[in-house]
């Protein structure tokens, strides 16, 4: 058994503690020579040992069991012969008679094709309720949205514990959506100004820190901490800056909405029921409802973009979710609020950016207003709803991902034309968020990623 070492998760420090108070630590070098010095003492006590030794494993040249070269070292002081003649008269190379060998036939495997796939349709694989995320998923990549809400097959928690950027938002969310709701208490739950003092956001972001960035708290982390602390304070404090400059009160943060997805085709022809939260809830300076979305990333332009090219789908759904039946959806004040660089990121000029705010300029399969968006959305929605229908699924954003690779992919081999033209079409007549195709959480099931040899 070559796994039998156990990790020593004991930090210097307790190491230290334990052996002052008394207990006696195993040395790691001192128990594997007992255990082979055990192993040895088993096998000598045998009058004949047969080992079955594998020529390769997992392609590699196999090494003998270290118990066993230690036994074959020390047989010549055992023995009134050579070491040479010892090798040939005590190790027997035994092999099995020809009619009982059995060499299998080599096995073809059969290499998924990760773009476009059949499978059994009907009405049972379309959903009543989805999120932005699992929209934005089916529009990107279908099959993974299949494989994870329809077979069940996602990572697992262990292996998806929050870290890096993902870890820090998380913390900061928290710490904003804990502030807000102490200010919100404070005034009896009406939408309140929210003062902040970089005390306070310091205190709250302590507080918060065991719970949702415990890494930062390690020997060796101190000053990461007090850089993505001193980050944290500046952007926290200047985004309510922001809003008590522009007249922007808080009305409720991580509040839940359930709205219809308007045009869309669920199960048997019936709209989807779009749910989620929205990070923060405001109220303008003229009374309008509106939406912040928080985000924390080192990529200062990625959600700047998206509202100057027109492609972003998440503010849109916000925005449906607050929009009257019949109003228009570019008319509900909606952001994104960087808390990494301390930025806000509009089109709309209610918002107080003046020459800050940004011009919408179509690129990128974009749309220049969030209604026309949501519209070419639902349209590539509706379009992956009924390939699942008929069975038949076309994973364009793995299609991106391996031209990406290999741009000259795009030939009559790699690329049917059923392909090419779902591509052109997700293009000309719906959305497809390209700009998420590289993000994948089943690639290796998918078939693009995977060793092909």
């Amino acid at each position: 058994d070559e796994h039998r070492s156990v990790r020593d998760l004991l930090r210097p420090a307790e190491s230290a503690w334990l052996e002052n108070a008394g207990v006696a630590l195993p040395d790691p070098e001192m128990l594997a020579r007992l255990t082979l010095r055990s192993e040895l003492r088993a096998l000598r006590r045998r009058g004949r040992v047969t080992a079955v030794l594998p020529a390769r494993v997992d392609g590699e040249r196999a090494a003998e069991h270290a118990a066993l070269t230690f036994l074959i070292n020390d047989l010549p002081r055992k023995a009134d012969t050579t070491f040479d003649d010892l090798q040939k008269s005590t190790r027997e190379v035994a092999t099995l008679p020809d009619d009982r060998a059995h060499v299998p036939d080599t096995l073809e495997f059969c290499i998924p094709d990760p773009v476009s796939r059949t499978v059994t349709g009907g009405e049972h694989l379309i959903p009543t309720r989805i999120s932005y995320s699992q929209w934005e998923k089916l529009l990107v990549h279908p099959l993974e949205w299949l494989l994870d809400r329809r077979l069940g097959i996602r990572a697992g928690g262990l292996v998806d514990v929050p870290t890096g950027n993902r870890m820090v938002g998380t913390w900061l969310h928290a710490t904003v959506e804990n502030i807000v709701n102490r200010r919100l208490d404070e005034n009896g739950g009406d939408p309140v100004t929210v003062y902040v003092t970089a005390q306070e956001v310091t205190e709250e972001l302590e507080a918060l820190l065991p719970a949702f960035a415990s890494e930062l708290a390690l020997p060796g982390r101190s000053r990461d901490r007090g850089a993505t602390i001193a980050l944290a304070v500046r952007s926290i404090t200047g985004l309510f800056t922001a809003l008590e400059g522009a007249g922007i009160r808080v009305r409720a943060v991580e509040a839940e909405f359930e709205t219809t997805l308007t045009g869309s085709h669920g199960r048997d022809g019936a709209p989807l029921v779009l749910g989620g939260f929205r990070d923060m809830d405001v109220i303008m300076a003229d009374g309008t409802d509106g939406v912040i979305d928080l985000k924390y990333t080192f990529a200062k332009k990625k959600y700047r973009d998206a509202v100057a090219n027109g492609t972003a789908l998440q503010l849109a759904v916000y925005a449906a979710s607050l929009a009257t039946p019949a109003a228009h959806l570019a008319d509900v004040p909606v952001a994104y609020f960087s808390l990494h660089d301390d930025l806000l990121h509009t089109a709309d000029p209610r918002f107080g950016l003046g020459e800050d705010t940004l011009d919408v300029s179509v690129a990128d399969g974009g749309a220049p207003t969030a209604d026309e968006l949501w519209d070419r959305a639902v349209t590539g929605l509706n379009r992956i709803l009924d390939d699942l229908r008929a069975g038949h699924l076309t994973d364009l954003g793995n299609l991106l991902v391996l031209q990406d690779a290999d741009p000259d992919s795009n030939s009559p081999e790699s690329t049917t034309e059923e392909t090419r033209a779902a591509l052109a079409a997700a293009g000309e007549t719906g959305y497809l968020p390209a700009a998420s195709a590289k993000y994948t959480d089943l690639a290796l099931v998918t078939g693009v990623e995977g060793d092909r040899a």
